[in-house]
C-alpha cells in the first residue's frame, strides 16, 4: 500500500489493517500493546478526535514495518493532521510534498545498465528470499509488501526491505500501489563464487522442504547411479533441450505459483 498517497494518517491505518491477512483481525488489540495504551484509546484515536503522539507514530510506524522514508512521512502526516495554527500546517504541507518528491525520485529512477554492480548482485544472492521476491513479482497477488509477505510467509519488514533494493536496482519497478518486474535482468559472470551461493541457498530450501512438508505437487529425486561417458553425454544433452524448453514456456505462462527447480549432475569421484 503506498503510504504517500494519502494525506490522512487516520485513513491510512484503517486502510492498512483492512488490507493484513484475515482483514487485521486482531491487530488493533496487538497494536494498542505495542503502543502501550487501552484499546478503547486506539478507538479513539482511529475513529474519533484525538491523535498520536510524534513518538507513538514512530512507534506504531515500526511495527507496520515502515522503511524510513515512509517513517518520516507517516510521522510528518501526524504532525500535519494535528496541527491547529495555518502557518505550521503550510509549513507541513510543504515537507510531507518534499517527502513525496524524494519518495518518487528514489522509486522512479531508470536504469540502462543491463549488468548489475557486483555489490549489488553480492546483496541479491545473500538470501534466497531475493530471489523468491523476485520471482513472486510475476503473480499479481504478490505485487504488494502484503500479499508477498501473506504468500512466502516473510515478514512485510523483509519483504518491504527486499522491494525497496529492487526498484533501487531497476530490477522492478513501481506501477501505481504495486510493483512489478522492471527492465533490468541479472546476469552473473562466469566462475564467479556468487553462483556457489545461490545454489546454497536453494538446495538448503530444498532440503527443509523435504523434511517439513509432504504436498503431492512436490517433487524431489536422488539418484546416484554409474553410466558410461557416452549415455551420460546423451542424457546431458536432454536436459540441456529440456531448460531450453521449459525457458521458452516461461515466455507465454501467466504465474500464478512459485516453485524451485534444481538440477544436479557431477562426478562424485573427488579430485586428490
Amino acid at each position: 500500500m503506498n503510504i504517500f498517497l494519502f494525506e490522512d494518517y487516520k485513513k491510512y491505518f484503517v486502510a492498512r489493517i483492512r488490507d493484513m491477512p484475515g482483514r487485521g483481525k486482531g491487530q488493533r488489540k496487538k497494536i494498542a500493546q505495542h503502543l502501550q495504551i487501552h484499546s478503547s484509546f486506539l478507538t479513539q484515536i482511529f475513529r474519533g478526535s484525538a491523535h498520536l503522539s510524534a513518538e507513538q507514530a514512530h512507534s506504531l510506524g515500526t511495527y507496520l514495518g515502515l522503511s524510513d522514508i515512509e517513517l518520516r512521512y507517516f510521522i510528518c502526516l501526524v504532525q500535519f493532521n494535528r496541527a491547529s495554527r495555518p502557518e505550521f500546517k503550510k509549513f507541513l504541507a510543504k515537507e510531507l510534498d518534499g517527502i513525496r518528491k524524494k519518495s518518487a525520485e528514489y522509486s522512479g529512477a531508470t536504469h540502462t545498465q543491463a549488468e548489475l554492480t557486483e555489490r549489488d548482485l553480492s546483496i541479491f544472492f545473500s538470501e534466497w528470499e531475493f530471489s523468491a521476491v523476485y520471482a513472486a513479482l510475476g503473480i499479481e497477488s504478490c505485487r504488494t509488501i502484503d500479499g508477498a509477505s501473506a504468500y512466502l510467509n516473510i515478514s512485510q519488514q523483509q519483504i518491504r526491505r527486499i522491494f525497496e533494493f529492487l526498484l533501487s536496482t531497476g530490477l522492478a519497478e513501481r506501477d501505481g500501489e504495486q510493483v512489478r518486474m522492471g527492465k533490468r535482468r541479472l546476469h552473473i559472470p562466469p566462475g564467479s563464487p556468487l553462483v556457489t551461493r545461490h545454489h546454497t541457498n536453494w538446495r538448503l530450501q530444498a532440503i527443509e522442504n523435504a523434511a517439513l512438508t509432504h504436498r503431492r505437487s512436490d517433487f524431489q529425486f536422488t539418484f546416484p547411479l554409474a553410466i558410461g561417458d557416452s549415455d551420460e553425454r546423451g542424457f546431458r544433452e536432454q536436459l540441456a533441450k529440456m531448460i531450453h524448453q521449459l525457458e521458452e514456456t516461461l515466455k507465454e505462462t501467466r504465474p500464478t505459483r512459485v516453485v524451485c527447480f534444481n538440477i544436479d549432475w557431477f562426478d562424485v569421484k573427488r579430485p586428490r
